[in-house]
């Protein structure tokens, strides 16, 4: 499993938005472990990075999951899309940087086998 250190704010710092709007209602968390004042918050998400992995005449359901496997070594996959007609992958990473186009590359094209003159990681991704 990845781990990384959080740069999106301290502990629990998503609160409900839909639920309350006092303090005290259900949307927000009064513990030990509340929102500190002044740390930076994303209450839908992290930044993610895109990719996409071009295998041409190679890419099959195996060789998706051992590149799936490979990308979450160093991160967190949050959304993917492997379309085996056409050889190529999407993925949507978290933490930015954990990848980039050159190191995820060489890691998957080791951890497919297939042939490194034939494929190629761009730094975007369509679902």
């Amino acid at each position: 499993m990845a781990g990384f250190t959080r740069s999106n704010g301290d502990l629990r710092p998503v609160a409900v938005m839909d639920a309350g709007v006092t303090s005290g209602g259900a949307g927000f968390n009064n513990g030990a472990d509340t929102v500190v004042d002044g740390a930076t918050v994303q209450p839908q998400g992290p930044a993610l990075a895109f990719f996409t992995y071009s295998a041409p005449g190679e890419l099959n359901a195996a060789g998706a999951v051992k590149a799936m496997q490979t990308i979450a070594q160093l991160a967190t996959v949050h959304i993917y899309k492997v379309d085996i007609t056409n050889a190529a992958m999407a993925v949507a990473i978290y933490p930015v940087g954990a990848w980039t186009t050159a190191t995820l590359k060489t890691a998957l094209d080791a951890a497919t086998g297939y042939t490194s003159a034939s494929t190629s990681v761009d730094a975007e991704a369509m679902f």
